[in-house]
């Protein structure tokens, strides 16, 4: 499972003054043309190859009573986490988000939807968000069998909290 992120803005402040350069705007003699593209919300995409890997609510015992996650769903973490930070790399959004997970399994076993978004979700605090209970709106869609087993993310601010 390798990690592949495609679009997303590296870091918002970085491209809106980018495009104000571009643009010849003088940001510090253009406050309000600042401040309103300081408003456009952020979209972070990206997209994860291969099969994603649902995560229990619950963690299994082993036999001494240790808790532990399978090794599976640690790398599936790790694989949208490294996805995550190649299409993010500022700090934590703080405002409200909207998320669209949409998951292409390459087979027909029942798995739940909100297990599966449980991995990405994990996979994300900390890289994207501080917390998952900034997500007020979620879209999570499941196509299988699919030919190519992957995950696209999209995450967008709704409410911003922007620095």
């Amino acid at each position: 499972m390798v990690g592949k992120s495609s679009g997303g803005h590296a870091d918002g402040d970085a491209v809106h003054g980018f495009l104000l350069n571009l643009l010849g705007v003088d940001i510090a003699e253009q406050g309000p043309v600042a401040e309103s593209l300081a408003t456009v919300p952020m979209i972070i995409s990206f997209s994860v190859q291969g099969n994603a890997v649902p995560k229990q609510s619950f963690k299994f015992r082993s036999g001494k009573g240790r808790s532990y996650q399978p090794a599976r769903v640690k790398v599936w973490e790790e694989a949208v986490g490294w996805a995550a930070r190649q299409a993010y790399s500022g700090e934590p959004l703080e405002g409200e988000l909207s998320v669209t997970a949409i998951f292409h399994l390459a087979h027909k076993r029942v798995v739940d939807c909100d297990n599966l978004f449980k991995a990405v979700g994990d996979s994300l605090h900390g890289v994207i968000f501080v917390n998952d209970s900034q997500i007020v709106h979620l879209e999570i869609i499941k196509i299988q069998p699919s030919a190519d087993a992957c995950v696209f993310v999209n995450i967008k601010e709704v409410r911003g909290a922007r620095k």
